[in-house]
């Protein structure tokens, strides 16, 4: 099987995006990732298999979801004087019936199996606005490298194609995998959370020894294609000393630019959705809660963008 003929579980193709790397791109938003973040703006990237979200307001429970389910994965539920679907998702096969029988679009499921070649067929249609503004296409997630030999499957099969890579990652994977994928991408949009290692894995279950020995061997390696991404959170990492303790790390190893992302609540729908409950603070950052840190970082000579 050729690298065009790799499967890979897409989310989201984002056409026109402008915040996933340099120019025009199409971000391919890929499901799975080995973390939990609270804040996470993709929850339903989080799983491995499909998952529904489910539109209240767009309900009329008719219960035709259930209906077409040929796997019994879909129940109703009555609340008050209203009747709501419930899905088992141990028994979803991702047939996508119950989402072509609801009229309203209440009920949708995230996640499509597609072939890495179908994908690129989809990313080849902006070819020209990459080509005008030095864009490209940005695999991102979830965790796309959790699946490693899929994403070297489309990175390579993409550069094969003449298209300027990215790719989006949580540092969360093995060195070996970054040195794999190395060759074929042109920008790494490289997360850092907290350099404090217990921290980390208790709010999110990931490791800061990962996280930084990955980045140590891209500043170490080309430097020239990391862009650190910061993404600033209430009650985690949003004070002054661990900030600048994660921008004194980024300019010891080599690292040069930093994007400071002010945390948002963008995906806070989506929780809803998905029937979750969202445990993060309501009130997002404002760009000038940023402004100082960008300055420091500014002042030791780093490249510094508040916002991606």
């Amino acid at each position: 099987m050729g690298d065009s003929d790799t499967t890979i579980t897409v989310m989201n193709l984002e056409r026109f995006a402008t915040h996933d790397g340099p120019g025009i791109r199409t971000a391919v938003f890929v499901k799975g990732c080995p973390l939990h973040c609270p804040w996470c703006a993709n929850p339903e990237t989080q799983s491995l298999g499909p998952v529904h979200f489910f539109d209240a307001d767009r309900c009329v429970g008719c219960g035709e979801c259930a209906l077409s389910c040929p796997n019994g994965a879909i129940s109703l539920v009555t609340e008050g004087n209203r009747r709501y679907p419930r899905v088992n998702h141990a028994r979803c096969d991702g047939c996508r019936l119950c989402e072509r029988a609801c009229l309203r679009e209440a009920i949708t499921l995230q996640g499509r199996v597609m072939s890495v070649g179908e994908v690129l067929s989809v990313v080849e249609r902006d070819r020209d606005y990459y080509e005008a503004s030095g864009g490209g296409v940005t695999l991102s997630g979830g965790e796309p490298l959790m699946f490693a030999d899929k994403a070297l499957a489309f990175l390579r099969e993409s550069h094969v194609r003449g298209l300027n890579t990215a790719i989006e990652t949580t540092g969360n994977v093995a060195t070996k995998t970054l040195k794999m994928v190395e060759p074929y991408v042109d920008h790494f949009l490289y997360d850092v959370k907290s350099l404090d290692e217990d921290l980390l894995r208790k709010t999110v279950g990931g490791s800061a020894r990962l996280n930084q020995a990955g980045l140590r061997w891209l500043a170490g390696h080309c430097p020239d294609k990391i862009n650190v991404r910061v993404a600033v959170i209430p009650g985690f990492n949003f004070d002054d000393e661990t900030l600048k303790g994660i921008i004194d790390w980024l300019w010891e190893i080599g690292a040069r630019r930093v994007n400071l992302l002010p945390y948002h609540t963008l995906g806070l729908g989506k929780y809803r959705k998905l029937g979750r409950e969202y445990e993060c603070p309501r009130s997002p950052l404002r760009d000038e809660d940023l402004e100082d840190l960008h300055r420091y970082a500014r002042s030791l000579g780093m490249e510094s963008k508040i916002g991606a």
